[in-house]
């Protein structure tokens, strides 16, 4: 039932009560009062940080003026250690204390002399200092001094550069350092003049710190005083180095004074002014805290000075406390107070509400009987139980219970437990739902259930006790769920994990299981044997044909060899096209080779697919327990080493394992792992062998060979790693470097004035199979800077003719871009006329099988002198390859081949020799004499 609520009701729901207003001034009240304290804590903590600045400062300044008085110290120990000290002396000791104190502009030395002393000390130190007498300060200039009782000279001063005209320099003509001296002499300690202008920069402040010297030996008295070590000061200079070198000057977050004496009163040394604003933040307002400022007073040898700074507080506190506290304090106050309008609304509401319980006490028996319809839709079986009748008799049954089981409500209503059908081995999980209702609590069972039709059906049973107003059980509520369908794919993912999806067949995990178990059978009475097969240029079926294909050419290949095999074998597929053949109870190895020859001839017969008749083969290498391993992942992988063995002497032949063909895995495996580190160590080199013209005698070109050089097998043989880096997708990175380091020896030769040359580079399947080869060869020409004209590409007629259309794009783009092409070894592979004639090729070259017998082969004769004209018809060059007799180069010149190349002319040389040869000339004789 909804209630009008009056016009003015709902006015006095909109407008704030009053506890919601006082709320709200009492909440802005209190974080007034925050932002005050949390503000005023923020200043005495920028305060505290204000100060412990300044006193880093402080202990700066005073420790590099406490410095200085070390250097003083040392230079006057000088005189008192050693006695008579030269000037090289001095300045030998004293350079490398002025080297660690920049702010120092001279350590001196005075003389004491006697009025009547000075002509003779004039004349003696003349020799010398060329022109030196002993002069007074008159304004800026130094004049030679007037007649006094004594002077106190500049005898010694470092460093000299830039101080010469100091030198006979009478101090006590000056009264402030004549006062110092007099009061270093009368206290025995270090005396300091006030700020007075430096003699070396007039226009620079400093002070002088004198320490008397005294005769060696003699009492520490005025008597025995023979001048003093003093040292000059600038003071800016060492304020700045000081505050500088400690980062003190960099963060300009300070202004900084330093006052110290002079003659005419406290006068200002040193200023660093740091920018203070005028302006201060609105919320410091009324703190008479904008600038925080301090003064230290110090004593330095017998003189007063003073420091001042001053910082601006904005830039030292952290005005985010402040604010966050009024903003925060603020949304509080806020939000109590709408919590309390809201508890104001809420308050009026519950009134309204009270009247509308009334109405819903009226539902609850309609959702009573929700609950009911519900429970009868439930899509599992619910089944409630009495908990106080004897024998816990059933009650209600759902809809679902029904479908499910195909039990009527009348069957079951009344009946016990174990009259529904529960299977005889489910007895227990029958005591474990009693044990639960005894007890009265949950359970849960998995069991196996009878329906009214005769089915048999695998369900999980929960049951709970249902709680009465007092507490007590009064009901069981049981529910089942139909998990058949569940549990049959469940052994479906069994069986998968077990057989291979696509024959049938035991996979390698189930194989091992079989090796195992015939293993143990035999319990070395009798041999075990693993076979290993895999079917021959299975690949290109699936390349030609497609995946589709080779799918259904397996599927046939299991059916044969599981037909071929007796029942206690086992033929498993272990992946691709692998089969592994467990044969136990053979005696000998003849036994065993007469099955899997079985299974080969089965696997050869004829086989229709996709309306072609193919012809399969397989190879097969076999192992045997215990001889060959004791275990089946030994057994397995020695079968394979066998079957591969068994590939490398034929195909479609059986080869018994032998601790050799372990041994040559081995090898191998080791020579992988060698080749992979090969080009990172630097063991690759090229030699060069070279193309001579048969018109000239000239070298014209050179073909690039690859070798290894490895630090323990020595020299490897190209034809033991080309075809490894092939198999293991290594040519590519070597193929690379070979490409890269060749052209950068042809530009090397041709820039050493050895004129143009031709560099020949072969590239393998792989190689040119690349998407980026034409990229990349474009990269090497421009960052070695050869012509592309220079540069000849062999490829072989089988590469181009597995994929003739991209092959010709690819030499098209090579061929715009200037490189030249060759057909290598032409003749030996797959040769077809009317695609040679659409390849843009410019060489031919012939391969050595036909040229080595030439002179007495009429048939090897034949085929050259048509590959020739061949050429010369499709006005190609041709290049005879492995000449190396003058008889086959008479042959090869009388048909008019136009370049060889072999041992009739060079051997292949490394890039030195091949250098020394272009050295001493280009044209060559047979049997590599220079002409």
């Amino acid at each position: 039932m909804l209630t009008r609520i009056a016009p003015n009701a709902r006015a006095r729901m909109r407008l704030p009560a009053t506890a919601t207003l006082l709320t709200l001034l009492a909440g802005l009240v209190v974080t007034g009062l925050l932002f005050a304290g949390v503000r005023d804590a923020e200043i005495e903590r920028a305060r505290a940080e204000f100060l412990q600045r300044a006193e880093v400062r402080k202990a700066a300044v005073t420790r590099s003026l406490g410095d200085s008085f070390d250097v003083l110290r040392a230079a006057n120990a000088l005189f008192a250690s050693v006695g008579p000290v030269g000037r090289d002396e001095f300045g030998a000791f004293v350079r490398p204390l002025l080297d660690n104190h920049a702010y120092l502009r001279a350590v001196v030395f005075h003389r004491l002399v006697a009025g009547a002393a000075r002509p003779a000390y004039e004349a003696e130190h003349r020799a010398a200092v060329p022109g030196f007498a002993v002069r007074e300060r008159q304004g800026t200039r130094l004049v030679p001094a007037g007649v006094r009782a004594r002077y106190l000279v500049v005898e010694y001063v470092e460093p000299l550069p830039g101080n010469e005209f100091t030198l006979g320099y009478d101090v006590l003509a000056h009264t402030e350092q004549g006062t110092a001296f007099a009061r270093a002499v009368g206290t025995g300690q270090v005396a300091s003049t006030g700020l007075v202008p430096l003699l070396q920069q007039p226009d620079h402040l400093g002070l002088i710190l004198m320490l008397p010297v005294y005769a060696r030996n003699a009492p520490r008295s005025a008597a025995s005083v023979i001048g003093d070590t003093a040292v000059v000061i600038d003071i800016a200079a060492l304020l700045g180095s000081s505050l500088s070198g400690s980062r003190l000057l960099q963060r300009g977050d300070m202004t900084i004074e330093l006052y110290g004496p002079s003659h005419t009163g406290r006068r200002l040394a040193f200023r660093q002014e740091a920018g203070l604003e005028d302006r201060e933040p609105w919320w410091l307002a009324g703190s008479g805290d904008a600038v925080f400022r301090t003064r230290h007073v110090f004593e330095f040898a017998g003189q007063r000075w003073e420091l001042g700074m001053a910082g601006y507080s904005g830039r030292m506190m952290n005005g985010a406390a402040p604010m966050l506290t009024l903003i925060l304090g603020s949304l509080a106050s806020a939000a109590t107070a709408a919590w309390v309008q809201g508890r104001v609304r809420r308050t009026r509401r519950i009134e309204r509400l009270v009247e509308r319980r009334t109405a819903d006490l009226h539902g609850a028996l309609d959702a009573l009987r929700l609950y009911r319809r519900a429970i009868d839709a439930s899509a599992n079986a619910v089944i409630l139980i009495s908990a106080t009748r004897p024998g816990y008799p059933i009650e209600y049954v759902n809809p679902a219970f029904v479908r499910m089981r195909k039990l009527a409500p009348a069957e079951v209503v009344g009946r016990q437990l174990q009259e529904l059908g529960i299977q005889e081995p489910d007895q227990s999980a029958v005591a474990e739902l009693r044990a639960a209702i005894r007890t009265n609590r949950e359970g849960h069972v998995a069991m196996r259930l009878r329906c009214g039709d005769g089915r048999e059906i695998d369900a999980e049973v929960y049951i709970a006790p249902v709680f009465g107003d007092d507490g007590s059980t009064e009901h069981f509520v049981m529910t089942q769920y139909d998990v058949s369908t569940a549990r049959r794919y469940e052994a479906e993912l069994e069986t998968r994990a077990r057989f291979d999806t696509l024959t049938g067949l035991p996979n390698r995990s189930l194989l091992h299981d079989r090796i195992d178990g015939a293993i143990n059978a035999a319990a070395g009475r009798a041999d075990v044997w693993v076979a290993a097969l895999d079917l021959d240029h299975f690949k290109f079926v699936n390349d030609t044909l497609g995946h589709q294909a080779g799918d259904e050419l397996l599927k046939a290949a299991a059916a044969r060899i599981a037909g071929a095999i007796d029942r206690g074998d086992t033929a498993a597929r272990t992946g691709g096209d692998e089969f592994v053949l467990v044969l136990p109870g053979r005696q000998t190895e003849a036994e065993v080779s007469a099955t899997v020859r079985a299974v080969l001839e089965a696997l050869a017969h004829p086989l229709a697919l996709r309306g072609q008749e193919l012809v399969m083969t397989g190879s097969a290498g076999v192992a045997g327990f215990p001889a060959d391993g004791s275990d089946a992942a030994t057994l397995v992988q020695h079968a394979e080493v066998a079957m591969y063995r068994a590939k490398e002497v034929g195909r479609n032949t059986v080869q018994f394992f032998t601790p050799a063909m372990n041994a040559r895995a081995r090898d191998r495996l080791a020579l992988e792992g060698a080749l992979r580190s090969a080009l990172l160590q630097d063991e690759f080199e090229l030699f060069y062998q070279p193309q001579v013209d048969l018109g000239t005698g000239s070298v014209v070109g050179l073909e690039a060979l690859i070798r290894w050089r490895h630090p323990s097998m020595g020299m490897v043989r190209p034809d033991r790693f080309i075809n490894l880096a092939e198999e293991t997708g290594l040519i590519v990175p070597i193929g690379s470097w070979v490409l890269r380091t060749a052209c950068r020896q042809n530009r090397d030769w041709q820039h050493a004035g050895y004129g143009p040359l031709r560099i020949a580079v072969n590239l393998s399947a792989r190689q040119f199979a690349e998407p980026g080869l034409v990229r990349e060869i474009a990269r090497v020409l421009d960052e070695t800077g050869m012509p592309a004209a220079s540069l000849e590409v062999e490829i072989t007629e089988s590469l181009v003719m597995a994929d003739v259309e991209g092959a010709i794009r690819t030499m098209r783009e090579l061929k715009t871009m200037g490189v030249k092409l060759s057909i290598d070894d032409f003749g030996t592979g797959y040769s077809s006329l009317s695609y040679l004639r659409r390849f843009p090729v410019d060489v031919l070259k012939i391969d050595r099988s036909f040229v080595r017998d030439i002179a007495s082969s009429a048939d090897d004769a034949a085929l050259v002198s048509a590959i020739i004209e061949l050429a010369r018809g499709l006005h190609m060059r041709v290049i005879a390859e492995g000449v190396e007799t003058e008889a086959q180069l008479d042959y090869l010149r009388r048909r008019g081949c136009d370049e060889v190349q072999g041992h009739v002319f060079a051997r292949a040389a490394s890039g030195a020799d091949v250098e020394a040869l272009l050295r001493n000339g280009r044209n060559v004789r047979p049997n590599g004499v220079p002409a």
